[in-house]
């Protein structure tokens, strides 16, 4: 699965240090050095929860067997959110056959066809 980068955020940590009772005595201490932190979201296709890269019955299947059988969880359970209700449950499996097999709604953006970010 391919990721993609969020953001870069640097940030310094410092301290400035007062004593109680001594009136204009401070200390400012500089950060050493500055850091780095990553932030990255993944891409995935809406309805996807095997992640396999196509959004088919074996993805519905899987869902309903994590769910009730203690099946393997998804590496990316936002994709199992098929009707984007922010939780992966009973209703995403039915949403994912009514969509396959009963002309129902497409999975919402980025949707099954392309990948995207949350």
């Amino acid at each position: 699965m391919s990721a993609a980068l969020l953001a870069v955020l640097s940030l310094v940590p410092s301290a400035r240090l007062q004593a109680q009772g001594i009136p204009g005595l401070e200390l400012d201490i500089p950060a050493p050095q500055g850091f780095t932190r990553y932030f990255r979201e993944v891409s995935f296709r809406r309805g996807d929860f095997n992640t396999d890269g196509s959004v088919d019955i074996s993805d519905a299947i899987a869902t309903f067997v994590w769910l009730f059988a203690g099946g393997e969880a998804s590496t990316c359970t936002i994709a199992g959110d098929t009707n984007n209700d922010s939780a992966v449950d009973l209703s995403d499996g039915v949403f994912s056959l009514a969509y396959l097999f009963r002309a129902g709604a497409e999975p919402a953006a980025p949707g099954p066809f392309e990948c995207g970010l949350p």
